[in-house]
Formats: structure tokens, sequence, C-alpha cells
């Protein structure tokens, strides 16, 4: 029985031992203060990513302000009052901000289709094509040939979907449709490699391309429509543009909205003698 004791009480032991945490690593010591690995985790979203390089560039950043605030701590600035008055200021602007995080910016409902269509009904005035865009169908291969026996159906009249589902019931076709996007906007700026962009400006409606060699493989283009900067957009050109502007308004009107309830909270005065502030000042 005792031996069988001694064989639970080390069998926990070694448990024990194994889910300790390990130690943080220390990085870098100022006097008494100290910066660890888990220190720098907690800064920088991308710590497993950076470099020794950029590590040591951080470190040393660390060092040089730690230096810089323990001397200042030793002549006795943190006990002034201008430094207690900036020092306050900076704690109120941090928790109010944490505050409207919390409140406002965290909410990330997204605006429906319906509302944001039927905002740019309403303010299609607004929203002007701020650059050339064209309107695509894109659809991607890891072979020359079965893209161009792509284009070749659709060339033939087949339609877009019936096109993809030709190649995608061919037994060997299949394997190299790497992807295909359904009609959509773009602009020299969101498509991309820039070799897309060369030949989808040289095309015009429902003109199919040849195939484009991009990194990947190769794309087949069907041209759709073009739309000039300065033209009155459809609802589709803006889509972004005006989701984002319907964001912006509704965490507008939800910080006035928090602003006005903490009003009925909170007792607010302000005595201001306008002739009287102008006396002080002569």
């Amino acid at each position: 029985m005792i031996r069988i004791y001694c064989i639970l009480l080390f069998a926990l032991l070694i448990t024990y031992g194994c889910q300790r945490e390990k130690p943080d690593v220390v990085l870098a010591r100022v006097g008494d203060a100290v910066l660890t690995e888990q220190n720098v985790r907690k800064h920088l979203d991308n710590f497993k990513s950076i470099t020794e390089t950029e590590l040591r560039q951080y470190v040393q950043r660390w060092i040089n302000e730690e230096l810089l605030y323990q001397e200042a701590c030793r002549i006795g600035i943190d006990k002034t009052e201008d430094y207690t008055e900036q020092l306050e200021l900076i704690k109120r602007q941090i928790a109010g901000q944490q505050f409207l995080e919390k409140e406002v910016y965290s909410d990330t409902s997204a605006i429906s289709d319906s509302a944001a269509q039927n905002y740019f009904e309403n303010h299609k005035e607004e929203f002007p094509v701020r650059e050339d865009a064209v309107k695509l169908e894109i659809a991607h291969f890891t072979g020359r040939e079965v893209a161009a026996s792509f284009a070749a159906f659709l060339a033939r009249g087949i339609a877009w979907d019936s096109a993809l589902t030709i190649i995608r019931n061919d037994t060997i076709k299949k394997n190299q449709l790497m992807n295909s996007i359904p009609a959509n906007y773009y602009t020299e700026h969101t498509l991309f490699p820039e070799e897309m962009w060369k030949v989808a400006a040289t095309l015009n409606a429902n003109d199919i391309s040849f195939p484009v060699k991009v990194p990947t493989g190769y794309a087949i283009i069907v041209f759709l429509e073009r739309k000039h900067q300065g033209d009155q957009p459809t609802y589709e050109v803006v889509r972004n543009e005006v989701n984002e502007r319907l964001n912006i308004e509704k965490r507008r009107n939800k910080y006035t909205e928090l602003l006005d309830s903490l009003r009925k909270r909170y007792r607010v005065e302000t005595h201001i003698n306008k002739n009287q502030f102008s006396e002080n000042q002569q």
C-alpha cells in the first residue's frame, strides 16, 4: 500500500512539474525596472513574426525611455505640479477613450444591404464615381489550356454559370479551376495583379479576355460595364463607400445619444460671463 501511495505521489509531482508555466524571459533591466518577453508580447501583435533586429530596436527604445524616466524621477520631475496635472489629463483622456471603445466603437453589427441601398437612393448626388471603375467576372485556372477552353465556351454564347458547370463536370479540367468571382466592380487600385487591370482597360462590353498570366496561373476576364470618374454610379459601384458612411453616422449618433444620457445622469453647469472673461484678459 505504501508503495502505491509513493507511486501516486511521484506521478502527481511529475504532472505538477509538467503543468507549471515556464518562467518569463527577462529581456532587459534598468535599475529595478524589468522588461520581459511577456511585456513585449502584450504590446506587439506581430511578436511571433518580428526579426531579431526589430526586437533589439524595441528593447533599446524601452531602455532609453526607462533611463529618461528614472532620471526624471530622481530629480523630482514626477513631483511637480505641472507633471501631476498633465498625468491627470492623460488619465482622463485614456479612461474616456476606453469608455468610448466599449460603448460606441465596439459595435460591429453590419449595416443591412436594404438600409444601405435605401440610403444610397436618397443621397445619390453625394456618391459620384471617384475613379474609373469596371464591372468584371473573373475565373482563375492553374493551366492555360483549360483557361482557353473556358473562354471558348463563353465565346460560343454559353452563359458564365453554365460554362463553369461544364468545367466542374469534367474530371480532368475541374482540378484546374482555382476559383470564380461573380460580377463585381474594380478600380485600378483594387484589381490585382497589375496585369489584370492592363487587360481589363482595353476591353469593351461583353468582351472576353485571352488567358491572362498571373502569379497563380491564368485568369479569364469577362468585361460587363465601365463607369468613368464623375459618372452617376449604381449602388454596386459605391457599396463600400455607402457602408462606410453609414457606419460613421451610426457611431456619431450613438456618441450623441450617449452624451445626452450622461447629461441626465450627472449635474452639468456652465458659468461663462463673456464680459468678465474679457476684463480678466486685459
